[in-house]
């Protein structure tokens, strides 16, 4: 095993909990509020809109630096909603966790192979 390949898994089992968190986020957030947010800022607070003293998610994350490779051109996550429905956009250089390398999206539904579609 070689150190690109242990920093690559590294660094993909942080992208994979990253949007795990910021959907348990989203979660809470519409469970509270009755819709998704319609934009996130990565690495700002998710808080509830009428009280500032509920925080859902204190920093949402950015992903992993380097985050450039082959794979995957220099990207952040991207994030859409409706309010209704959300769509959260990121990239693995590996499979993880039985999801694919490449682009994935992450929705209401889990985690699928491939770009977001538009809404």
């Amino acid at each position: 095993i070689s150190f690109t390949d242990v920093r690559k898994n590294s660094k993909d089992a942080k992208r994979i909990n990253n949007i795990k968190q910021i959907q348990f986020a989203l979660e809470l957030y519409r469970r509270d509020i009755g819709t998704y947010p319609l934009s996130l800022s990565i690495n700002s607070s998710l808080v509830n809109p009428s009280s500032s003293d509920i925080i859902y998610l204190k920093k949402i994350p950015s992903n992993p630096r380097p985050e450039s490779n082959e794979l995957c051109p220099e990207t952040e996550y991207s994030y859409e909603s409706n309010g209704q429905f959300y769509y959260l956009e990121f990239c693995l250089e590996k499979n993880e966790q039985e999801i694919s390398s490449g682009y994935n999206c992450a929705s209401i539904s889990g985690i699928a192979t491939g770009t977001c579609p538009s809404l």
